[in-house]
Order: structure tokens, then C-alpha cells, then sequence
């Protein structure tokens, strides 16, 4: 499960998540994901991409960041509706 700890940024909260796997490439995904990358409501930290079965993804760790708990639960979900699976 995540945390959730206050930061003191221009964003109030933000959620440490651990991974995140996407399928496609990482050029993929950052064209997918770049509404959110550029609002700064998910901040990649590193990327790998792996082939697995012949699909290629891109494994992520990352943070997903808002002002409130909801606004990140909404950040969320919105991300998962693109593919973005977290990981236990």
C-alpha cells in the first residue's frame, strides 16, 4: 500500500508510490502520460523498459502529487484509465 505524507512544496500533498508498469515504450508513455507530466501531477523518478512474452513495458517508479487527497485519488484513477498499473 502507499504513503501519504504532507510536503512542503507548491503541491500540499504528495503520494510516494513505489512502481508503476506500463505497456509500450517509454517514448510511448511519455507522449500518453505528457498532460500529466506537464501539470507536475506525476513526476517520474526512473524508467526501465522491459520485454516480457514479446510485449515490450516500462516499468516506472514515481510520484503522483496533489494539492488534496482527492485531487490525487482523481490523478489516480485518471491514470489508471491510460494503463498505468501500480505495482505491490
Amino acid at each position: 500500500m502507499s504513503k501519504i505524507q504532507n510536503l512542503q512544496s507548491a503541491q500540499g500533498v504528495a503520494k510516494y508510490s513505489g512502481s508503476y508498469r506500463m505497456e509500450g515504450t517509454l517514448e510511448s508513455i511519455l507522449i500518453t502520460l505528457k498532460p500529466e507530466l506537464d501539470r507536475k501531477d506525476l513526476i517520474i523518478l526512473s524508467a526501465l523498459e522491459k520485454v516480457k512474452y514479446g510485449k515490450i513495458y516500462t516499468e516506472l517508479y514515481a510520484i503522483a502529487t496533489g494539492e488534496t487527497i482527492e485531487q490525487m485519488q482523481s490523478i489516480e484513477q485518471k491514470l489508471q484509465n491510460k494503463g498505468l498499473q501500480l505495482l505491490s
